[in-house]
């Protein structure tokens, strides 16, 4: 479960912050994060330097948090209430943009719910991969069309990359 944090709640100044780099199936994950939660969370493309892979933290501060997963956001309500739906989804499943309004008793926000998922700053943590059209199309995403192919696929395949990053 997700517990969205405010950003404008909190003072952090960015002494505090730390990134790490975790290798996925899709890419490396970039995460900017402090002890009160994740900041961003980003594929980035190309390999980070050596220095880079100081993962041992970011891991050992997931593990403390196993039941609610802290994410900093700067959003709007609504936003929020996406981000939200969208991660009670299951592992292999997807949604079109429209059923998602609708299931959030705003039929006719199907724009504003694409364009929530298209602010998302956190990459899995936040499964906004897991929309797509009602054509079956994949429509977009922040981090690329191949990547949320590749993401789809092995979901549907059974691969929970949040658990795997936690092993």
């Amino acid at each position: 479960m997700l517990q969205l944090i405010n950003l404008n709640d909190l003072s952090i100044s960015s002494e505090r912050l730390q990134s790490s780099y975790l290798q996925t199936e899709v890419g490396f994950l970039k995460v900017i994060w402090c002890e009160e939660g994740i900041f961003t969370s980003e594929f980035v493309d190309g390999l980070p330097g050596s220095d880079e892979f100081n993962s041992a933290s970011f891991l050992s501060f997931l593990r403390k948090h196993p039941n609610q997963l802290p994410l900093i956001v700067q959003a709007t309500e609504f936003q929020k209430s996406v981000w939200q739906a969208i991660s009670k989804s299951v592992t292999g499943q997807c949604f079109t943009y429209k059923s998602l309004a609708m299931d959030m008793g705003k039929p006719d926000a199907v724009r504003a719910v694409g364009s929530a998922l298209g602010k998302n700053q956190h990459a899995l943590f936040i499964p906004c991969h897991r929309a797509i059209r009602s054509d079956g199309g994949l429509g977009g995403f922040r981090w690329g069309l191949e990547r949320k192919s590749h993401l789809l696929k092995l979901e549907a395949d059974g691969l929970n990359l949040i658990e795997q990053l936690l092993a």
